[in-house]
């Protein structure tokens, strides 16, 4: 399912990008120089931003809500009752712990509500969207990339993203 589409009238090339690396991608150049790029490349890095921010919006806010959305009505009384185990364990108060019972219980909760977290952000980092906007040359990459101390991981995400 795609999301988002966005056309641009000065290149038909077509980007495909799941949303997590599109938001990685987005808060990775909010955070970037441009400083030894050429002016027409910058603003071609400016304007890959313009299109990518409310995808990253749209996601902070979805998983937001999405979170929010897991947490049932007994999640407060089971936080409660995980945090006062944990204080009477660092504690070594033996009368504070939980039954062994009320412990299981806990547990169970917390990994069914671990399980559906897992779900829901894989739900919303994996949709694919898709973009169309001029790309930078692998030469304008470069100088992006000497102008930014970036990590491996970051360089890809955004070679994926702009070039």
């Amino acid at each position: 399912m795609i999301d988002y589409i966005y056309i641009c009238k000065e290149s038909k090339k077509i980007v495909y990008m799941k949303r997590i690396e599109a938001y990685k991608a987005y808060k990775l150049l909010q955070e970037s120089r441009l400083t030894k790029m050429q002016d027409s490349d910058k603003f071609l890095v400016i304007k890959a931003m313009r299109e990518l921010r409310p995808l990253s919006e749209e996601y902070e806010k979805d998983e937001k809500e999405g979170l929010e959305a897991l947490k049932d009505e007994g999640f407060e009384s089971m936080q409660e009752k995980a945090a006062k185990h944990e204080e009477a364990l660092r504690e070594g108060n033996k009368e504070g712990l939980l039954p062994l019972e009320e412990l299981n219980e806990v547990n169970a909760f917390f990994r069914e509500y671990q399980k559906n977290v897992k779900k829901l952000l894989e739900d919303i980092q994996n949709k694919e969207c898709e973009f169309s906007y001029k790309r930078i040359s692998e030469d304008a990459f470069g100088k992006f990339v000497a102008s930014n101390d970036l990590k491996g991981e970051e360089i890809v995400t955004l070679y994926d993203a702009l070039v």
